[in-house]
């Protein structure tokens, strides 16, 4: 199955499965299905591993497999006690290290920093930056739920590691398209992401937990994804998946009893979005954090940021659209829209 996201072109190898797995996946996935004849920027294969005695393995590989998790528990966010989480991630690999897939898909692999481990309650996911693949590693006799659970989360990492590769990020936040505008609502657990998207109407989310921002000609866009928390993008056809909308402003939510905006720097806000808000941005290889990072900070330079202190009612609407209309003007807006529209038809 190939999925287009906003220009990264992802498939997904899943012969291995039931029909019936096979089924519900491409139902999750359907809205953003392709046929582009491109080759995809990532591949990810799933393999659900036979029961049985597993071959012995030789220590070089455990020592690979050791320098690999080692890595991303280096960076941002710090792990408070690295050894035990190296330990335990070791542990959960172990019972697929010796299978002959997960074997052969590490052969020849020497530099660990081109490696990711990744857990999931039933499987392990392991991606190649050298090969742009992924291969998520099921356990034997593994449901379906747990099938389903696990393609879905491994999909969800494999795009968030790849969009940098064509200008692109994921964000954990949500995105709205009011007015043809585009507004990225970022906040931590509990900030009122989930309030949000329910006030402003469901019509109007873009997505709502896993949003791209990506770098255009005109400047910033938002622009949908498969992983939402409160309803699928049943109703985004593939134009709008692709092309997006035009990112006015960025607001990093605060529950108050006032309603008003604080305009925070560009510093500032591209702080914030580095510590809390890029999904599993630890486990970014080398090479795609230096593409991510530059996008972050010209992000934060040409659209403005907001902390948007507000109530549980959609009462904040006008102080919002007030401050883009100095900016920018709704007129503007709505009629590059309008225009993008109409070239795409």
């Amino acid at each position: 199955m190939r999925l287009n996201i906003s220009d990264f072109i992802f498939d997904m190898e899943l012969s291995g499965l039931d029909m019936k797995s096979r089924e519900e996946i491409y139902s999750l996935f359907s809205t953003f299905v392709s046929h582009n004849g491109n080759a995809p920027h990532e591949t990810l294969e799933v393999i659900q591993c036979p029961p049985g005695r597993k071959k012995e393995t030789c220590s070089e590989l455990e020592g690979l497999i050791r320098d690999s998790i080692k890595i991303p528990l280096a960076k941002f966010p710090f792990s408070t006690d690295p050894d035990k989480e190296i330990n335990y991630t070791l542990r959960k690999i172990k019972a697929f290290i010796g299978h002959k897939e997960f074997n052969a898909f590490l052969e020849g692999a020497k530099d660990p920093e081109l490696i990711t481990f990744y857990i999931f309650k039933k499987g392990c996911l392991v991606r190649r930056l050298d090969s742009a693949r992924s291969v998520l590693f099921l356990k034997p006799g593994c449901r379906r739920r747990s099938k389903i659970a696990g393609i879905y989360g491994a999909a969800y990492f494999s795009v968030s590691l790849g969009l940098p590769t064509v200008d692109g990020i994921m964000l954990h936040g949500v995105g709205i398209n009011r007015k043809g505008a585009g507004y990225l609502f970022l906040g931590t657990s509990g900030a009122g992401k989930t309030t949000m998207a329910r006030l402003c109407g469901l019509n109007q989310v873009v997505t709502d937990d896993g949003i791209i921002v990506k770098r255009n000609a005109s400047g910033f866009s938002i622009a949908p994804t498969p992983f939402n928390q409160l309803t699928p993008m049943d109703n985004n056809d593939m134009a709008r998946a692709v092309r997006g909308h035009r990112l006015v402003m960025g607001l990093f939510l605060k529950k108050d009893a006032e309603v008003y905006l604080e305009r925070i720097s560009p510093l500032e806000a591209c702080s914030l979005i580095l510590k809390n808000h890029i999904h599993y941005f630890r486990y970014f290889p080398s090479a795609i954090a230096r593409k991510a990072f530059p996008l972050v900070t010209d992000l934060c330079r040409e659209v403005p940021f907001f902390r948007l202190h507000f109530r549980k009612d959609a009462g904040f609407w006008g102080l919002v659209e007030s401050e883009v209309q100095k900016t920018f003007g709704f007129r503007e807006i709505y009629h590059d829209r309008k225009r993008e529209q109409e070239t795409a038809l």
